[in-house]
């Protein structure tokens, strides 16, 4: 069960709506089994960015204590009875996303004369390389502070979060209002993103960095904001509320205070929501396992958890393999417009025969290594045989990619081929609508390091890339 698989990274406190228990579940996790009741829910995210909560770990009374040894480790005088509490919600904005980077280099290496052993030469080779890896960043939400720090870096990916709610707020603590809307966040994201590329000075051309598939969320840290006069000078400390750590430390008489109004956000964000997994056709239990596409045990129905208007409610697998060790591997097949299928063909060599790209189904954290199965697998796309598909069994692993994020890697794909092949003049494939996304299964057996393809023969990726 989901529930039971051991928790690292980003996790998130729910509720059961059957019958109350706390539950915990990993970003990714979408469906699980209440560890209480047994019953399978399903967490239904919100269209707008969700907002998260992290609770305070060092109490009132505990402050005071990290506040004076802070004090007397920079030589100050104590705490004393004119110490002044308050205690805020701070919101930061976390972002996920796909960075393109493509850095050029020249390589230099000697050369040896076949003739004359004692005598090299040096050969400067031009060289481009290209990576797709994932961004992780928080940043302020809030209004501007020069108490508050700017970013609780990576914590948001290992710290315990819980839905934001009236409820889910601590006694005694404030929330200050989120300032910055989504939209102003991604639009200086991506400059600043950009603006890497001329940290490193190429040597040849023009480098790049490119930010694809932002997903945003607010998370509200919580701070200690203590007020007192040291030394006959005003001192503003802010305290983080989960470690005890002094994150600020501002003197002088004038030393503002982070209050601000409190109440209701500026920006609205989204709520998540907890339901039960059930089959929409006949009620019953869908299974507890992380997957956007289901067939009902008991009706035999499609369940499609993400909608979308291009989706094609059939699957389709390849079963003219004999293999018993054969793992039945989820891709999306996306049919792309005449216009856009003709200039895949020639971007790919001439080689790429088929009005189709395929998206792994299953996740790969190696952006680069889903790059290189999806050029394989389009390619010998044309020349696999299909059936339809009415069951799944053991032999089927689950789709954990839905066909939203499957067209946006989609987008990802088509700019990281064209840029390298011209990346001068290549132009950003943005808003890539594809006519229709349909899904299929292949089979792959593993082989030492690899999975291979039990059809070709032809098709590999690493073991170490996949959970299986």
């Amino acid at each position: 069960m989901a529930a039971s698989r051991p928790k690292s990274g980003f996790f998130i406190g729910v509720t059961c709506p059957g019958c109350g228990g706390a539950l915990e579940l990993q970003s990714d996790f979408f469906v699980l089994a209440c560890s209480h009741c047994g019953s399978n829910l399903r967490i239904m995210m919100p269209e707008t960015p969700p907002a998260y909560l992290i609770q305070s770990r060092i109490s009132r009374a505990e402050v005071q204590f990290h506040l004076d040894h802070y004090l007397k480790q920079n030589h100050l005088p104590l705490t004393g009875p004119s110490l002044e509490f308050k205690a805020v919600y701070y919101p930061y904005w976390k972002i996920d996303a796909i960075v393109l980077k493509l850095r050029n280099r020249i390589e230099e290496r000697q050369v040896g004369y076949e003739t004359q052993y004692d005598r090299e030469i040096t050969v400067q080779q031009k060289k481009t390389d290209i990576n797709l890896v994932p961004f992780m960043a928080t940043f302020a939400a809030g209004p501007a502070s020069n108490e508050i720090p700017y970013s609780i870096g990576l914590r948001a990916d290992y710290l315990k979060l819980i839905p934001f709610s009236q409820e889910n707020i601590e006694e005694g603590f404030e929330c200050i209002p989120v300032a910055r809307p989504w939209g102003e966040v991604q639009t200086n994201l991506k400059k600043n993103i950009v603006g890497l590329s001329n940290v490193i000075q190429a040597d040849f051309g023009l480098n790049k960095t490119e930010l694809f598939h932002p997903v945003g969320a607010v998370v509200y840290f919580p701070y200690y904001i203590l007020e007192t006069a040291l030394n006959v000078r005003r001192h503003c400390f802010v305290i983080d509320a989960v470690t005890g750590r002094v994150a600020a430390d501002i003197a002088g008489e004038g030393a503002p205070s982070v209050a601000g109004p409190g109440g209701s956000s500026y920006v609205e964000f989204g709520k998540l929501s907890v339901e039960f997994h059930r089959c929409s056709n006949c009620g019953v239990d869908l299974p507890a396992k992380q997957s956007y596409i289901y067939i009902c045990q008991n009706c035999q129905r499609l369940i499609a958890l993400e909608p979308n208007a291009q989706f094609i409610p059939s699957i389709t697998a390849a079963f003219n393999s004999n293999n018993q060790a054969d793992r039945l591997f989820p891709f999306w097949s996306l049919r792309l417009p005449a216009e856009s299928a003709r200039r895949l063909k020639v971007m790919f060599g001439g080689i790429y025969l088929s009005d189709k790209l395929v998206i792994p189904a299953f996740r790969m954290p190696n952006f680069e290594a889903m790059y290189r199965l999806t050029k394989r697998i389009s390619t010998a796309l044309p020349k696999i045989a299909f059936s339809a598909v009415e069951n799944f069994d053991t032999r089927f692993l689950p789709v954990a990619l839905g066909p939203g994020e499957a067209t946006a890697l989609a987008e990802v794909i088509i700019y990281r081929e064209s840029i390298g092949r011209d990346n001068e003049h290549a132009q950003k494939y943005s808003a890539f609508q594809p006519e229709s996304i349909s899904l299929f299964y292949a089979p792959f057996h593993p082989e030492n390091y690899f999975y291979v393809d039990s059809i070709l023969g032809a098709i590999t990726f690493e073991k170490s890339l996949v959970a299986v």
